[in-house]
């Protein structure tokens, strides 16, 4: 009997014992499970807090320029122009002279002032080249060489001069800007390449998407390698836009032209189906955002040219304008924002290759400065500024663009980047706009290229192939 009771008071304690232990085993679970919701409480409330302005701001810089299907049985064809055929073109003979097949012209060849290409490698370049007259001699400077140029221009009929919206001579067959209403969609010809147009613009109203393009860059990021490009296209390039000349069809104008008048999508419309490339997003920032998003990262360090006592040396020129050059310890030159920007600019006394140089110099060691020495949480601040400051304008989702940054992040500062301009080669040439015919004087001095030529330059670099 006592064991029988032994044994029932042990069973009673046991099964109270359990039920203490559940009792403070369901208080742990709660506790825990209090903690838990508090702590994603918190954690929500913080991604909130970080996600919030930069989804506000980023709404600020966002704009929806649509992708539009190109309608049925579209074609772009480009149109001949000098330039396809290096045939009977005049070429440097080896005393110096202009030479045209078999024939010495007499006539020495010219140099400009020694420049430096992307490269880093000292060039001159010709200050005489040879056009076509309208008498369809080949002159040069102002000297007819009797000599037929065996090339055909190829150059459609001119559209009826009119009135501009300045009510001056306009450069465009219809009198007035074209707005092109979508970019035109183009499948990616890698899904590893993204392809980004960056557009500087010296626009005051960026909701307009227009003003004068200074500069034209094609960001390239191939996110399996790792690797990025830059490809400047010179803003001074002859091209055919399409829409805007007589009944809707070409018009031959700066590449430049394309986005002052019709816009971002004609922009990256016509670079598309010039040079074969996939671009769908774009980035606009005029040249007040430029200096503010260069002081956000605290300036900027480059190499420059120094030639003392020469107002053409880029360290004089940014201190003949007025703005500091601070000389670091390793060669280099630290620029703020507006001291970055005028050396950019910079045409006097150079060309727009090495101008176009600078841009590309200038890009390169700003993102490495900012990838190599800022944390997530300033890099996170200086996107959120920029794009609060209201200066740029963008169509890329911003999932891409996390998506983007992440892939960039993970490359770090070991990213290469790769340089380059197009065109490589040129003839430059002055255009009459209204009359769209070649001329021997007035009119707009332009490059004319050979487009099959720099499109396979421009699929190499991009595509390697």
């Amino acid at each position: 009997m006592n064991n029988q009771g032994k044994t029932t008071a042990t069973g009673f304690g046991s099964s109270l014992g359990t039920k203490v232990r559940r009792v403070k085993t369901r208080k742990a679970l709660k506790v825990i499970l209090v903690s838990l919701i508090s702590l994603l409480l918190v954690i929500t409330c913080a991604g909130v807090a970080i996600v919030m302005p930069l989804l506000q701001a980023y709404n600020k810089s966002y704009t929806n320029v649509p992708i539009i299907t190109t309608p049925p049985g579209y074609s772009f064809v480009i149109p001949p122009i000098m330039g396809d055929s290096t045939e009977g073109k005049p070429f440097v003979g080896e005393n110096g002279n202009w030479w045209i097949g078999d024939f010495d012209t007499g006539i020495a060849v010219k140099y400009g002032n020694v420049e430096t290409d992307e490269n880093g490698d000292e060039y001159a370049p010709i200050a005489n080249e040879p056009i076509i007259g309208e008498n369809g001699n080949w002159l040069i400077g102002d000297n007819d060489t009797g000599v037929k140029a065996d090339i055909t221009t190829g150059l459609p009929e001119p559209p009826p001069v009119t009135t501009g919206p300045d009510g001056g001579s306009s450069s465009t067959g219809t009198g007035k800007p074209v707005t092109v209403n979508g970019i035109y969609k183009v499948e990616k010809k890698d899904p590893d390449i993204e392809n980004i147009l960056l557009v500087g613009t010296d626009s005051r109203n960026m909701s307009s998407l227009k003003g004068r393009s200074d500069t034209m860059i094609v960001c390239s990021y191939n996110k399996r390698t790792g690797k990025a490009k830059l490809i400047s296209f010179m803003r001074d390039t002859l091209v055919p836009i399409e829409g805007l000349g007589k009944n809707g069809g070409i018009l031959w104008q700066r590449l430049n032209a394309t986005f002052s008048l019709s816009g971002i999508a004609c922009t990256v419309n016509t670079i598309n189906q010039l040079f074969g490339l996939d671009i769908q997003r774009f980035v606009i920032v005029n040249f007040e955002g430029t200096k503010n998003l260069i002081d956000s990262c605290g300036g900027v360090n480059v190499k420059l040219t120094d030639t003392p006592g020469d107002p053409r040396g880029e360290v004089q020129w940014i201190q003949n304008s007025g703005y500091k050059v601070i000389k670091n310890s390793d060669g280099t030159y630290h620029l703020d924002g507006d001291a970055a920007l005028i050396h950019m600019r910079q045409r006097y006394g150079s060309s727009d290759v090495t101008r176009t140089n600078r841009q590309r110099k200038v890009l390169m060691a700003l993102f490495q400065q900012v990838v190599a020495s800022r944390d997530i949480t300033e890099i996170y601040d200086l996107v959120r500024n920029a794009f609060n400051s209201k200066m740029f304008q963008t169509n890329i989702p911003l999932t891409e663009m996390l998506d983007l940054a992440a892939s960039v992040a993970s490359n770090g500062a070991n990213m290469s980047i790769g340089s380059h301009r197009i065109p490589t080669s040129y003839w430059n040439i002055r255009f009459n706009m209204s009359t769209q015919q070649q001329v021997t004087s007035g009119g707009a001095q332009v490059l004319q290229i050979n487009f099959n030529e720099q499109k396979a330059k421009v699929q190499e670099f991009v595509y390697g192939k």
